[in-house]
Order: C-alpha cells, then structure tokens, then sequence
C-alpha cells in the first residue's frame, strides 16, 4: 500500500480507508492512498508511512513558526521596546 502527500481542499470528516475509523482531514497537505483521492488517518499513515507522517509534522512546525515570527506577542519580544 502506498501513501502519497497530496493537498487537500476539502475540510471534513471521513473514513479511514485503511482502518475504518472517523478522522477529520483539514485544508493542505494530508496523507492520502496513492490510488485514489482518500485521505488516511494520522494513526495509519505513522504506521504505513512514517517518513511521510514525519516531513507532514516538520512542515506544519514549520508554518507555525513562520506565522508567530511575523506577529510575535508581548510576552516573545526580546527587545527593550516591547
């Protein structure tokens, strides 16, 4: 079985195609069956695609990185101006 990375437009909840179980999939990238337009639970895809899972974690630290450096709160300002 192969996962891919694929982004995802559509924010919902849905069924795992690989366990069966309810997941909700969120707007970008998603791990999803190769084989067709199925999003896969976070469960399944640490299991069958760690390295994928992994790189999906990095990219949204990453994000959330970025968005906190470009409107830091009071309490992250290191300047005496703050």
């Amino acid at each position: 079985m192969q996962l891919v990375i694929q982004v995802n437009t559509v924010s919902s909840s849905y069924e795992c195609p690989i366990c069966g179980e309810q997941a909700y999939a969120n707007l970008g990238p998603e791990l999803f069956l190769a084989s067709g337009p199925k999003p896969v639970c976070r469960e399944c895809g640490d299991e069958h695609a760690p390295a994928l899972a992994a790189l999906l974690d990095l990219a949204a630290s990453a994000s959330a990185f970025h968005l906190q450096s470009r409107d830091p709160s009071p309490s992250l300002c290191l300047s005496a101006a703050c």
